[in-house]
């Protein structure tokens, strides 16, 4: 069997495929089993087996591509946690960057490395990635350094640019000359020629850091987002402060301007993502279940948003109709960055299982995701949560017209940015809301749902027993101690660095 053959045999084996069908498709590419990854089984996801094919392909990964959602490739030699993932402009090879300090030239047709990208020194870790025009790479690593590459030859370009103090974690190139930005852990956010020769810097970010930024389609508009919570506007080319953006309660991971420019979109630790006007300030709030939001992607013409983060879960969200398209398990670990290819055929993920993955939605038409009612708490007048407590929440989905909540998997509902699941064996029927109706009921222990001290709405998903799966949110209000946004606000203040943030569990 070719190689083409055997990536379509691989790759377009579904998330609800049985352990049979997938021991099939193996031997049908006449592959060697190696060993089962896990065998739990759920009705929305099924965790894969680990393949061995003669292509390279060493990792059939978590792949529960629920919904439709077909995997592309796998593409698999990071030594850990892919941080960044970036196409070419024309849509036919990738950049991954990794903490094993290294970025590395993908084919995305053939799902194989082209070149080993290796020159960032210590301390280790590439963290951002872009792919610009004439066919340069720039990278930016924990060592403080840009570089950029020649992406054919893999070959680094000048000398490596001592651009910041800490940690580069975000690098793009903005228009056709070649120049680009660089922002650091070191709270400044730096434009570069295409020659590396400094340009100049976008002043008035305290410290903290800046993890994220975008400019607009025309290159006119910077934003940038920061461990202190804000989202803020920047021209191009005077590097003058246009506007703040403030709403979310945590550190702003990921930051994306629509093609159209008439959105911002934001995504935080706290659960949430802003699609912000940038003319009037005003936002739109959603909350996608993933938990802390790393990435996020719009499509070509702004119409569909990719969102990803802790969960390991790629959703795909109808900006206009603001409502859920898909929701798929993409990666065994947190999910780092998202990025759509030319011509939206194809969407590139990189996570903490060191793996970075291409998933074909060339085709993509979305099973419809019930939305849901939702009621925390059912019989109490307010949806109060004390964060203290060590036992366990009652959680009513309600049979309405349009769903039948009996029908529920017990086994597939999961609670909050914890993504918990019911704390007993199964859940209950029973007429929540006095309507005649049988509901379903569940309980939550709740000190695995994940909420902080500013929680305001916790969401539910799941799936029936037919596979239709289904969306629903309700409000809380915590009380008790809980975990906050570290108190960043003045300059001088300690800086919140990606590590610190991580360790003390408020970026997460």
């Amino acid at each position: 069997m070719d190689e083409p053959a055997i990536h379509k045999a691989i790759v377009r084996a579904k998330a609800r495929t049985n352990n049979a069908v997938a021991t099939e498709a193996a031997v049908t590419c006449g592959l060697s089993l190696l060993t089962e990854r896990t065998l739990r089984m759920r009705t929305s996801s099924i965790r894969t087996l680990t393949l061995s094919a003669c292509i390279g392909l060493l990792y059939w990964a978590s792949g529960s591509a629920a919904w439709g959602q077909d995997l592309h490739a796998i593409l698999g030699g990071h030594a850990a946690e892919v941080t960044d993932v970036s196409f070419d402009p024309a849509g036919t090879r990738l950049v991954t960057g990794s903490v094993d300090s290294t970025a590395r030239v993908w084919d995305v047709n053939a799902g194989l490395q082209l070149r080993l990208l290796d020159g960032h020194g210590s301390p280790t870790g590439v963290y951002s990635v872009a792919f610009g025009l004439n066919d340069r790479v720039a990278t930016g690593g924990a060592d403080h350094d840009v570089i950029q590459w020649d992406a054919t030859l893999g070959t680094v370009v000048g000398a490596p640019i001592p651009a910041h103090t800490s940690t580069v974690y975000w690098v793009e190139h903005v228009g056709g000359a070649g120049s680009f930005g660089s922002a650091s852990d070191d709270a400044s956010v730096k434009l570069w020629d295409a020659d590396g020769t400094f340009v100049r810097s976008f002043d008035g970010h305290i410290a903290g850091g800046v993890f994220t930024a975008s400019f607009s389609g025309d290159g006119a508009t910077l934003a940038t987002g920061d461990a202190n919570h804000m989202v803020n506007l920047w021209d191009v080319a005077t590097g003058a402060h246009l506007a703040t953006l403030a709403g979310h309660s945590r550190a702003v991971w990921s930051v994306a301007y629509s093609p159209t420019e008439e959105l911002v979109a934001s995504g935080s630790s706290d659960a949430t993502v802003r699609l912000w006007d940038p003319a009037t300030g005003d936002a739109q709030v959603v909350t996608p279940g993933v938990g802390t939001i790393f990435a996020l992607a719009f499509s070509s013409d702004g119409a569909v948003l990719a969102i990803a983060g802790d969960s390991g879960d790629i959703v795909l969200w109808d900006v206009a109709a603001s409502a859920l398209l898909a929701r798929w398990h993409a990666h065994d670990g947190r999910i780092r960055d998202a990025e759509f290819g030319a011509g939206d055929g194809l969407l590139a993920s990189g996570g903490g299982d060191s793996l970075a993955k291409l998933w074909d939605v060339s085709d993509f038409t979305a099973d419809p995701v019930a939305q849901v009612a939702v009621d925390i708490r059912p019989g109490a007048d307010a949806n109060r949560v004390n964060l203290k407590s060590k036992g366990v929440i009652p959680v009513a989905v309600l049979t309405t017209d349009e769903f039948d909540a009996t029908t529920i998997d017990d086994a597939s509902v999961r609670l909050g940015p914890g993504e918990t699941s019911i704390a007993h064996r199964a859940a209950h029927r029973e007429d929540a809301d006095g309507d005649g109706r049988m509901d379903w009921v569940g309980h939550f222990r709740t000190q695995a749902i994940g909420l902080a001290a500013d929680t305001t709405a916790v969401s539910l998903t799941g799936v029936t027993l037919a596979g239709e799966a289904f969306v629903g949110e309700d409000s809380v209000t915590s009380v008790g101690a809980g975990r906050r946004a570290p108190a960043l606000t003045a300059a001088g203040a300690l800086p919140a660095t990606w590590a610190r943030l991580r360790r003390d569990g408020s970026g997460r």
